[in-house]
């Protein structure tokens, strides 16, 4: 590292993040906060296993029945990717996801022709498909938690669908409450926020709260416990956009000495 590098001023010096999910599927996205400066504590809430009956019919027989997979999460495509018996099982397929992020899960796995929505979420992956789905049938692998947004949306376009739930939350109790009031605490989802305030210290702090999608902020909102000016969202649903928010936001509420946008080339 030059004397450049290493005097460099780090947007997010200063500032604390607390990353809700496990650390083993949350390192790039803690990696990225650290190199921007940010103090980053990791208190997992959730973990997640698969569902072996479900996992185990993930096979030609079973698969050959559809011509569209659609996938939702990184987990999603984790747990499924890794049950498939033969890759070439989803060859001839239609195969969706719900954001960039998920899309470049499945290119680590070799699937590159991915159709992706227009919008980060459910709602935005059903919009970018075709209205008449008649002839199409589809697979939903998911969470046991899964909304059913996507799947009402495909019936009412004519879609036969399956639903398939491949893994599920356990719920985690951390042993030390870390949070500190004005930390960003990053939500991923509803059940997160779920988890978060049954934790009896959780109302007691005043927090920035960062939620991944409008369904997590609605979620968070209607506990009525943060105030609203401290509640955000963050619609792209990536590492990138998470950090990128923050950055953007700190950067915001910065002096009028702070130089120009912080540059994110540590992402």
């Amino acid at each position: 590292m030059t004397e450049t590098q290493s005097t460099l001023h780090k947007p997010l010096q200063g500032i604390r993040v607390v990353i809700l999910r496990q650390e083993e599927q949350a390192l790039s996205l803690m990696r990225n906060f650290q190199n921007l400066g940010a103090d980053v504590i990791s208190m997992p809430l959730l973990s997640f296993v698969g569902v072996k009956n479900a996992l185990s019919i993930l096979n030609e027989q079973f698969l050959k029945n559809f011509t569209a997979v659609c996938f939702t999460s990184t987990n999603t495509v984790q747990f499924f990717m890794k049950a498939l018996k033969e890759r070439k099982d989803l060859t001839n397929k239609n195969i969706y996801a719900v954001g960039p992020t998920t899309a470049n899960e499945l290119k680590s796995y070799g699937i590159f022709k991915v159709h992706i929505g227009n919008e980060y979420s459910a709602k935005g992956l059903l919009n970018s498909m075709p209205l008449n789905l008649h002839d199409e049938t589809f697979l939903l692998p998911g969470s046991t938690l899964a909304r059913d947004t996507l799947a009402q949306g495909l019936k009412l376009r004519g879609a036969r669908i399956v639903v398939l739930s491949i893994y599920k939350p356990i719920e985690l109790q951390p042993e030390e409450y870390p949070v500190l009031a004005g930390d960003w605490v990053v939500f991923t989802s509803p059940s997160m926020v779920e988890n978060y305030f049954r934790l009896p210290q959780a109302c007691d702090t005043a927090i920035s709260a960062l939620c991944i999608g409008s369904l997590t902020t609605l979620s968070l909102q209607s506990k009525n416990i943060v105030s609203p000016i401290n509640v955000h969202t963050a619609l792209e649903a990536s590492k990138e956009g998470i950090v990128r928010y923050i950055v953007e936001h700190t950067n915001t509420k910065g002096s009028s000495n702070d130089v120009s946008r912080p540059s994110l080339s540590a992402l």
